[in-house]
């Protein structure tokens, strides 16, 4: 079992004054990873919630972020703007499910309680990409901006989740012939989270076998492949693990 549960069963506490607080009782995780559960966990839950996907990580991920404190929180709340950590479970249209501070180090805040594993995993690597996307070496982000202007130029449909796929149809229509302008703030905007999104999908994907559901919304099957095939070139998965069927052919 581990993490004390401070006192009051109903407290609310910012997540930067928590942060602050608990900065010297983080416990080692290893690849620049720490944590602290404010919540009694078996050691089970924290292999499924820290160890199995810290261990999925690409290590390019680990070096680009930097060192990371993850506090695993009963629940998140927004109170006066600001998110919070509080131990009664609050309305659903209230909670948050994960929170992050950048000043003084990359501390992430997890809501754990009524969480099903698949899904907090989704959540985790979407909020680690979150970081990535700010720290992206500028020669990865020419090569996945490259992709994307491809992709337009083909007139390709679709996106891997909805806040990118949402920023693509704001695009701008180009006029015959005209080439994509990845300069405009419109679609750097649209870059940013479409890499966020995909590079969730990836380490999602290096973590547990996941299933991706063809639709009218999901980018065809063909550019993903060129899009994973290239994050996996950028950010090679630890111990050669496999992502796309022709990776496990390879092993």
């Amino acid at each position: 079992m581990s993490g004390p549960r401070p006192p009051g069963d109903s407290e609310c506490t910012p997540i930067d004054l928590l942060a602050e607080s608990l900065a010297s009782k983080m416990m080692p995780l290893g690849r620049g990873f720490a944590y602290f559960a404010t919540l009694p966990m078996a050691e089970e839950d924290l292999g499924e919630y820290l160890h199995e996907p810290i261990a999925a990580l690409p290590a390019a991920v680990c070096e680009a972020i930097g060192p990371v404190r993850i506090v695993l929180a009963p629940y998140l709340i927004r109170r006066d703007g600001l998110p919070a950590v509080i131990h009664r479970a609050p309305a659903m249209n209230l909670r948050l499910r994960s929170a992050y501070i950048t000043d003084g180090g990359n501390t992430l805040f997890f809501s754990v309680k009524e969480e099903n594993p698949s899904e907090y995993h989704q959540i985790f690597f979407n909020t680690l990409a979150h970081l990535l996307t700010r720290k992206l070496d500028k020669g990865f982000e020419k090569r996945y901006t490259e992709l994307l202007a491809a992709e337009c130029e083909q007139h390709v449909n679709g996106e891997v989740d909805e806040p990118s796929w949402e920023l693509k149809q704001a695009l701008p229509e180009r006029a015959n012939g005209d080439r994509t302008n990845t300069r405009s703030k419109p679609f750097r905007q649209y870059a940013r989270q479409s890499f966020t999104d995909t590079m969730t999908l990836y380490m999602h994907g290096i973590c547990c076998d996941i299933d991706v559901e063809p639709g009218p919304r999901q980018v065809p099957s063909r550019w993903l492949r060129k899009r994973i095939e290239a994050l996996y070139e950028m950010f090679p998965p630890p111990n050669n693990r496999p992502v796309l069927p022709e990776h496990l052919a390879r092993r």
